[in-house]
């Protein structure tokens, strides 16, 4: 279930780590901070930690290929029975730093019910991803200005519409049918 593996930004990102174009990472930064509507019928048996941030440990995991290992992390219960805000510290497993924040504290009248993103710093440029909206920046240390990369209504990597869901549903049956052999 982690459909941020389908979404073209993250997999364009992806690409562009894979290829060596920011060099080494020196820092990760990853949030997902979403509305009180989202936790509500849920946090009772979970914290947002689990719920929402299992999603960006294993984007960042994809992303950059690198392992990472708690060192520190402070939570808050606030609204609810469990830990509603959840502030985390990791080591990447190349010594990079990696910082996470997870929460479902926003309020129901948010226009956007989440706030969340990815920056990948390296010591040859930095990405940039807004998965609240549809925005992708990529920046190399050699231009002068960034790229916004066109994502709008997550387009598929041909150009056409595709939903993420679908691209998810269609690797799953991918590899069942596979007995599970299709990587993602």
């Amino acid at each position: 279930g982690h459909i941020l593996r389908f979404d073209p930004r993250v997999i364009r990102a992806k690409e562009i780590i894979q290829a060596g174009e920011l060099g080494q990472i020196w820092h990760v930064k990853v949030w997902r901070c979403t509305s009180q509507a989202v936790g509500a019928g849920i946090w009772d048996r979970t914290s947002v930690a689990w719920c929402l941030g299992i999603h960006d440990i294993d984007m960042v995991r994809f992303v950059t290929g690198l392992d990472a290992e708690l060192e520190y992390a402070s939570g808050r219960k606030v609204i609810s029975p469990s830990f509603d805000v959840v502030h985390a510290n990791l080591r990447l497993s190349n010594g990079g730093l990696l910082s996470m924040e997870n929460n479902w504290t926003l309020p129901h009248g948010r226009p956007s019910r989440a706030d969340a993103g990815l920056r990948v710093v390296g010591e040859l440029g930095t990405i940039e991803l807004n998965l609240s909206h549809t925005d992708m920046l990529y920046v190399d240390r050699a231009a002068a200005g960034g790229n916004f990369i066109d994502t709008y209504f997550w387009p598929s990597r041909s150009g056409e519409g595709a939903y993420n869901l679908k691209s998810e549903l269609d690797g799953f049956v991918s590899a069942a049918i596979s007995e599970g052999r299709t990587r993602l």
